[in-house]
């Protein structure tokens, strides 16, 4: 559909507002083949793209013939308000993507097959067995050995694909909606495997990998195969979310693979029990809640949602055991005033990328400030404006309010000046 690629390096770029829509490859392509963390500064705004017979709605395919084993050739790269579905593989896959913001989004039926379109219009099925990959692809996803880090994921809504999210080092995610993740060109709600000897990867999870220094917190996650699933023992903090599963009797809702045990799975109390166990969790889920179903959580979900968004309202009710049941993102380390402030982590936050604005957020009881520049590496925002501030005050995102809401608000597409987002 769209390449951004090339030499000299392309910066600065837009891609807002289009209906991108039955391509063979890539809505848009990202094809960066040298490693260089500079900021892209490339902004993906407001898009409808969808019909992808073999590959994905947007993917970065930086590095891809590198030898170099953490190669990042796409960096500063702001992908929200687009509404990415019925693509074969992934909706968003990441090879060589760091320092990514990927927010408020409607992500759905991705199927998770590399060359599925091809396979599955075969008058007799599939000719080269297994066609439909039930671990290989996911909404948002990383293909081949490629790697990815530094990945902001928040306010999304991920349902009916083949699963949720990968997980690689230093992904930040938090409040998603993450539902139903069961698909293959067999079609959604497939059944999932629920022993504790599965052969295989855990299918359809809705989130997984091997990340280290890792943030998962104020998610939903529901009906997927398996909410979470580890790979040996990396550092995270997981707490704070909340999960569901419609078919309790089958539920198997958390896995971890050990080079030395294979995969294990695990129901909450001994998900819990497991991490607790675990040098470098933090959170262990302690304060996650489990509800019966979607019912009680939003205004018009049934179980096992697939299809249009349109069919459905995932607006929590105000009823819902999801309201306020959050955390704050972080807090303040030392009281004082002025515009350097320090906090316990700065990841969850970005200050533009080159492609406008950072963050608005709330300090304390301070009225809201936009972030001007982020150090990471000493967990340190620059604010555009004076405030005072005590030591523990918490920090958040402005709207979110000190004890947030559960899962994903408001996603979706956007509507530019002068500019109608088709239907």
């Amino acid at each position: 559909g769209i390449l951004i690629g090339g030499f000299p390096r392309p910066i600065k770029n837009k891609i807002i507002y289009n209906k991108i829509f039955n391509i063979i490859y890539d809505g848009i392509h990202i094809g960066i083949e040298n490693s260089n963390e500079e900021e892209l500064g490339l902004l993906i705004e407001g898009n409808e793209i969808h019909g992808s017979l073999i590959s994905d709605g947007i993917q970065s395919n930086a590095c891809y013939e590198s030898t170099e084993p953490k190669c990042i050739g796409a960096a500063g790269v702001v992908v929200r308000n687009n509404k990415i579905f019925n693509n074969a593989e992934n909706s968003i896959d990441l090879k060589g993507a760091g320092k990514w913001v990927i927010e408020n989004n409607i992500l759905f039926q991705a199927y998770g097959n590399n060359d599925g379109g091809i396979e599955s219009r075969t008058e007799e099925g599939c000719t080269n067995p297994p066609c439909n990959n039930t671990q290989g692809g996911a909404s948002i996803g990383k293909g081949g050995s490629r790697y990815s880090k530094d990945i902001i994921l928040r306010n999304n809504l991920i349902y009916d694909g083949n699963g949720g999210s990968v997980v690689w080092d230093g992904y930040i995610i938090y409040n998603n909606t993450i539902l139903n993740n069961r698909r293959t060109f067999n079609g959604p709600s497939q059944e999932f495997c629920v022993t504790d000897n599965c052969s295989g990867k855990p299918e359809f999870p809705g989130l997984y990998g091997p990340g280290e220094n890792v943030v998962i917190i104020n998610n939903i996650l529901g009906d997927n195969g398996f909410a979470v699933v580890r790979w040996n023992n990396p550092k995270w903090l997981i707490d704070y979310n909340c999960y569901y599963w419609s078919r309790p009797e089958l539920f198997r809702g958390f896995a971890q693979y050990l080079d030395n045990a294979g995969w294990q799975a695990f129901k909450l109390d001994d998900w819990r029990q497991y991490l607790s166990l675990s040098s470098g969790v933090d959170g262990k889920d302690e304060h996650s809640i489990v509800v019966s179903g979607p019912t009680g959580l939003f205004q018009q979900v049934e179980s096992n949602p697939y299809g249009s968004d349109q069919q459905f309202n995932f607006d929590l009710k105000i009823s819902s055991p999801a309201v306020g049941a959050g955390c704050a993102l972080t807090q303040v380390k030392q009281e004082g005033s002025g515009r350097t402030l320090k906090v316990t982590d700065a990841r969850f936050f970005y200050d533009g990328y080159g492609v406008g604005g950072g963050d608005l957020i709330v300090v304390g009881q301070n009225r809201p400030v936009r972030i001007a520049q982020i150090d990471y590496s000493i967990n340190t925002l620059f604010l555009n404006e004076d405030i005072s501030w005590n030591i523990g005050d918490p920090v958040g995102l402005a709207g979110n309010g000190v004890a947030p809401d559960l899962g994903a608000k408001n996603p979706g597409l956007i509507k530019g000046p002068g500019v109608t987002v088709p239907k």
